[in-house]
Parts: structure tokens; C-alpha cells; sequence
């Protein structure tokens, strides 16, 4: 994609700035969604208290989780906290958001482990770790379509004429595909992959 392209082009500080940025006003358009038209916020048990499901869903398993795994673990466990009916991405996602971190943490952290495993299990963890962020993306989005469908009764009509909700809702939607695009494509670009402990590179 020709933005993702170009934000490759700059060097990693900005672009962490500008992800930053990017999965702010995600977190910001699904608040804002949940507030101004979907009732507002409760903690009594009531329909405003799941409004924070999707809240936390963006917020945990897909900003946090693509840009700092270790938040994305605590924000996992108050999405299982404050949304016992999750929906049904969510049971795949967060065992496997957990297992990522729990193995990661003893393979990269915890001294015991050897530098082969470390270099075999690198690029697994790599793949599971981006797997896990496509589903929650797919949760996210899939969530937020689902909601419109019931909300505004899926009438069929152009584009245009949709009320401000839909359209709200579909930018959030993209800002989030357009988060986990520029996640990905970070991944894979090499030079700004860390080098593994046998490499030269290391020791510089």
C-alpha cells in the first residue's frame, strides 16, 4: 500500500511517533463511538457496561498489543474482567495473547534459555505474535459491524445518505486495519529487526 510504503521510508523513531499517534486516535474514535452513541460508560451491570468491551478490545489486543506486548497482556485481563460475554474471537485470541507472552518472556528474558532455541523460536514468534493480531483485528472489526447491523437495522442505501454513526464507525474500522497494516510491515522490514546474540551486529 502506497501509505504504508511511504511510512517505511522514515526512520524508526518518527514512525514509533507516528504509530503511536495513529493507535491514539484509534483508541479515541472507539471511545468516542461508545460515548456519543452507544449510551456512554457504566460499571452497575447495564448496557453502558459493555461499552467498555470494545473499549478495551481496541485499547488491549490491538494498540497495546502491537506496540508494547507487555501492556497488551494487562489490558487482556481487563477485557476478560469487564466483558464476561465476550464475543467469540475474543476466547481464541487472549489464551493465545497469553501463551505468546509466557513463552516469549522465557525464551528472549529469562537467562536459562539457549541462544539456539532463542534463534529457532525467533521467527515462530514473530508469525504467532502477528497471527494473534490479525485475529484481534478481525474481532474488533467484525465486532463493530456486527453492532451497526443490529443498531441501524442494516438498511441497504448509498453511501452517502448512511447516518453519522456508520460512517464514524467504518473510519474507526479502517484506522484499525491501517494500525495492524503499519505493525506488519514494521515486522518485516529487516533492518530494523534486532540482531540475534550470535550476530555481528550485537556486539556493536
Amino acid at each position: 500500500h502506497p501509505i504504508v510504503a511511504g511510512m517505511l521510508g522514515v526512520a524508526f523513531p518518527p514512525f514509533c511517533i507516528v504509530l503511536g499517534s495513529l493507535g491514539l486516535v484509534c483508541v479515541t474514535f472507539v471511545s468516542t463511538w461508545c460515548q456519543y452513541w452507544r449510551g456512554g460508560f457504566a460499571l452497575d451491570g447495564s448496557a453502558g457496561t459493555f461499552n467498555w468491551h470494545p473499549v478495551l478490545m481496541v485499547t488491549a489486543m490491538v494498540v497495546l498489543y502491537g506496540a508494547v506486548p507487555w501492556a497488551g497482556l494487562l489490558g487482556c485481563c481487563w477485557v476478560l474482567g469487564w466483558a464476561g460475554g465476550a464475543r467469540r474471537a475474543l476466547p481464541a485470541s487472549a489464551p493465545l495473547e497469553f501463551s505468546q507472552w509466557v513463552v516469549g518472556f522465557s525464551t528472549f528474558l529469562l537467562p536459562w534459555a539457549p541462544t539456539w532455541l532463542r534463534v529457532v523460536y525467533k521467527p515462530l514468534h514473530v508469525f504467532f505474535g502477528s497471527t494473534i493480531l490479525v485475529l484481534a483485528l478481525a474481532s474488533c472489526v467484525s465486532g463493530i459491524n456486527e453492532k451497526l447491523f443490529f443498531s441501524l437495522k442494516n438498511q441497504t442505501m448509498e453511501y452517502q445518505l448512511l447516518p453519522p454513526e456508520a460512517v464514524f464507525a467504518n473510519t474507526l474500522g479502517l484506522l484499525l486495519i491501517l494500525f495492524v497494516l503499519l505493525v506488519l510491515a514494521a515486522l518485516a522490514r529487516p533492518s530494523w529487526k534486532r540482531p540475534d546474540a550470535d550476530s555481528p551486529d550485537s556486539c556493536q
